[in-house]
């Protein structure tokens, strides 16, 4: 009798921060997730006027230069029920902020990142490891060497 065996990982999500705010167009202060996996959790409350919902939320990676690099990921809610989801963040970590646009009573952004996922490497690292590689290519060239005659006078 097979038994099957089922993987579990547990995530551990950690927020980092949370920003809050109405009908407004803004862009956040910015934040750091070191792990390269995220999410952005939002909930948003909708206007009880004839004014439609809009919800958008472009996310930028941080840099003072302008222009601005592009937008990668982003939320888009225009008019629907859908008041509250999870955007997943893959293979991104840094700095990062984001444009709301918003015309709604209120909303909440929660910022989480996933403290199992496997933060980014130094910049350190690729020269660690050619130092490392040419370390043990010495090591075993240095072994393969014919031993020196002894001089015999």
């Amino acid at each position: 009798m097979l038994i099957p065996i089922h993987l579990v990982k547990a995530d551990h999500w950690v927020e980092v921060v949370r920003f809050t705010g109405g009908s407004t167009i803004t862009t956040t202060e910015d934040f750091t997730c070191d792990h390269v996996d995220w999410r952005i959790r939002w909930e948003i409350e909708p206007r009880n006027d004839s004014i439609r919902t809009v919800f958008r939320v472009y996310i930028f990676p941080y840099s003072d230069a302008f222009p601005r690099e592009p937008w990668f990921e982003s939320i888009l809610k225009y008019g629907t029920e859908e008041t509250s989801g999870i955007l997943y963040i893959h293979d991104h970590n840094g700095s990062f902020d984001m444009d709301v646009l918003a015309s709604l009573e209120s909303y909440t952004l929660i910022i989480e990142q996933d403290l199992d996922s496997i933060p980014e490497f130094p910049s350190m690292v690729p020269i660690l490891l050619i130092l490392i590689v040419l370390t043990v290519t010495l090591v075993i060239y240095k072994h393969r060497l014919p031993d020196q005659p002894e001089n015999r006078a």
